[in-house]
Parts: structure tokens; sequence; C-alpha cells
């Protein structure tokens, strides 16, 4: 009975060596493809054009938040001015 444990076990063990070396392949295969990997003019064209998009998005969402920070503190200073005269 025990031998058939062992076995069973053995089987499953086996399986999951098996498993993990074809992962532990296939991640170094990839990592020897991206490392290899050369690119084009147009990727090189497309990703500096995805970086200036980028930055443009950045520098608008800075250009709003300034806008709003603004207006902010206006609304405060009327507020202060406001609570100024209540008192």
């Amino acid at each position: 009975m025990t031998i058939w444990c062992i076995m069973g076990k053995h089987k499953e063990w086996r399986k999951i060596v098996k498993r993990e070396r074809r992962r532990r392949i296939r991640t170094q295969r990839a990592k020897e493809r991206d490392f290899n990997f050369s690119y084009t003019d147009e990727d090189q064209d497309l990703l500096k054009e995805q970086e200036a998009l980028e930055l443009h998005r950045i520098e608008e969402i800075e250009k709003q938040n300034n806008i709003e920070n603004e207006k902010w503190l206006q609304a405060e200073v009327i507020a202060m001015e406001q609570w100024k005269k209540i008192q």
C-alpha cells in the first residue's frame, strides 16, 4: 500500500517539476528575446509621439490644477472677508 502512495506522490512531484522547468525556460527565452529586440524607425517614431502626447497631457492637467487652485484661493479670500464682516 505504501508503495502506491509513494509512487503517486512522485508522479505528482515530477509533473510539477516539469511544469516549473518549462516555465523557467519560457521566461528565460522571453528575457533574451526582449533584450535582443531592436526598434524600427516606425517604432521609435511612435514611442516619441506617445511620449510627446503624455507630456502634453501632463501639462494640461497641471494647467487645469493651477486654474482650479487660483479659483479656490479667490473663493477662500472672499469667504475670509465675509467671515470678518460677520464678526
